[in-house]
């Protein structure tokens, strides 16, 4: 599930698409300020448009099996 904090939208369906072979630095404030050394990039696919969403915004993540 997929949440855009900045348009408070919550629940978008995604699918994960690729995730990287190898971690690399932490380079966003949330991960920094949480003690996150490395992350992995990640490519969702979002299911269904998003009104308002634009490139560069942050969003949130939630995984599940």
């Amino acid at each position: 599930m997929v949440a855009v904090p900045a348009l408070d939208i919550e629940g978008i369906d995604a699918v994960v698409r690729s995730v990287g072979p190898q971690p690399v630095g932490a380079s966003v404030p949330d991960a920094v300020s949480a003690g996150a050394t490395d992350h992995y990039p990640v490519s969702l696919e979002l299911i269904g448009p998003v009104p308002g969403l634009r490139i560069g915004m942050a969003v949130r993540v939630t995984l599940k099996e």
